[in-house]
């Protein structure tokens, strides 16, 4: 063979790996580490794809370099019960990389823990000074009204965190009913005087307590502060959407939601919102989803069969 035409297989295969790897969302951070980063500007990641994004494909993706007891989890995610799309990661990196750049802090919560599955991606967010709440009626099942889910043990979640968490001294475990408690409550517990900057609803799915859990989340989320819910489209779940939608038509101009996908919705204040949303439509492919007006503003919807 000539060399012209060793030079030419040569510069293909350079051209080739020049556009694969600047397809992939660029972020120079540690999951876990609450060092100061040096944030590279992003470039897109492909949420429709991987097989929901496994350590090696999520640390390609984002730049990153995870933690020991984050890959051991990402890892073993099957293992541990419950629901929680892996794709749902880099949502929640995209997050947690916008709020360290604008400097919001805050703790982070959950009501409706279950086993952690969705819960431990949390604790690994939380940097110094920082704690994680899990609300959840655990053994006291007569609080679960809608029968979601099961009897939810303190010591099966303990071990789960034990297992997958370095930083088991920040969790803060508030056990009850979430419609009997308030955002003093919670705010309380955590005893650092933070508001939060990352909320989870997942809790009882009747209507009158989603609703109830919208609003202590409300009062209690920071100044750029992101509520997630899940389950408002789910059809065996009513109640939730229900209860959103109550909170939302009471509180016209509270909240906005940015991003709808893997059976959440991401919701923050009006003027973060529009950052989120424009902060996600930047990091994430154009062929992953669609613009929708939901509760009177665009919307991001992630569209699997788009």
């Amino acid at each position: 063979m000539s060399l012209q035409y060793y030079l030419k297989k040569y510069f293909f295969v350079l051209t080739f790996f020049n556009l694969f790897f600047c397809n992939h969302l660029c972020f120079s951070r540690t999951l876990t580490a609450p060092k100061v980063r040096t944030i590279v500007t992003p470039q897109v990641v492909k949420l429709n794809s991987p097989q929901d994004i496994l350590c090696k494909e999520l640390e390609d993706a984002c730049a990153i370099e995870l933690s020991s007891d984050s890959k051991k989890y990402y890892s073993d995610l099957d293992k541990v019960d419950g629901w929680f799309d892996r794709r749902l990661i880099v949502l929640l990196l995209i997050i947690d990389d916008f709020q360290a750049r604008n400097k919001i802090v805050g703790n982070l919560g959950e009501i409706g823990v279950w086993q952690g599955k969705s819960f431990i991606p949390l604790m690994h967010l939380a940097k110094r000074g920082e704690s994680v709440a899990a609300i959840d009626c655990f053994e006291s099942y007569e609080f679960n009204r809608d029968n979601s889910g099961g009897l939810c043990k303190t010591d099966n979640f303990m071990k789960n965190i034990k297992t997958y968490c370095s930083n088991p001294e920040k969790l803060k475990i508030i056990k009850g009913d979430s419609s009997l408690l308030t955002s003093n409550d919670y705010l309380k517990a955590m005893g650092n005087n933070k508001k939060f900057r990352i909320f989870s609803i997942d809790g009882c799915h009747e209507a009158h307590t989603t609703e109830l859990d919208m609003k202590n989340a409300y009062a209690a989320l920071a100044d750029g502060g992101v509520i997630v819910t899940d389950d408002y489209f789910h059809w065996c779940w009513p109640g939730v959407s229900e209860g959103v939608n109550a909170f939302m038509h009471k509180n016209v101009n509270g909240l906005k939601p940015f991003f709808i996908g893997m059976n959440k919705i991401f919701f923050a204040r009006p003027d973060y919102a529009k950052k989120y949303f424009d902060a996600i439509k930047e990091a994430v492919l154009p062929e992953d989803f669609v613009i929708k007006k939901f509760f009177n503003v665009d919307t991001l919807i992630y569209d699997p069969h788009n």
